[in-house]
């Protein structure tokens, strides 16, 4: 009777210990214990940190009902020359500090230096070594690779399927 106390005791711990450290994982951002990467010339679609909400098209945005400082911002799917830019980049995701500025902008494609990136591959071989990769959410099979610019205090994210390495979404944002 003991024994089958202490097994079932033992298997209940060892079930909330595996809980804990795959769920605790799940759709979080985690920059860890990486060498610093240059980020001051990555933006989502044209769009960068620190950027004034206010020098953008006003027309293409609308405020999300949860705050008044996040935005969604709407594409002219007319305008895109790239069918997985259309698909997969109607609209994205900021928001914004109090003057305005933008703090965290979520998206599809990646550019660095001015070109276009929809691959995790291609990130990495532009971007370099120097990343933290992990699971962004288990359950749906996500993986994720975050660089980090220590110096000016941005992050990258960027979340892909894990059977292949196309984007999924990006996060840039501030640490």
């Amino acid at each position: 009777m003991r024994k089958r106390i202490y097994t079932a005791l033992l298997l209940g711990i060892i079930f909330s210990l595996t809980s804990c450290v795959f769920f605790n994982s799940s759709q979080t951002v985690k920059i860890g214990d990486i060498s610093s990467t240059d980020l001051i010339s990555v933006d989502i679609v044209g769009l960068r940190l620190g950027l004034n909400i206010n020098d953008i098209d006003q027309t293409k945005l609308s405020l999300t009902p949860e705050t008044n400082k996040r935005y969604k911002y709407a594409f002219d799917n007319d305008n895109q020359t790239n069918e997985r830019i259309e698909y997969e980049s109607d609209e994205i995701f900021m928001n914004t500090d109090t003057n305005d500025n933008i703090t965290y902008i979520r998206g599809y494609l990646v550019n660095i230096n001015g070109e276009a990136f929809d691959t995790v591959e291609r990130i990495k071989a532009e971007l370099g070594e120097r990343y933290n990769e992990y699971w962004f959410d288990m359950e749906l099979g996500y993986r994720a690779i975050t660089y980090a610019d220590k110096e000016n205090n941005i992050a990258l994210t960027v979340v892909y399927f894990r059977t292949d390495d196309d984007v999924i979404w990006s996060i840039l944002s501030r640490e």
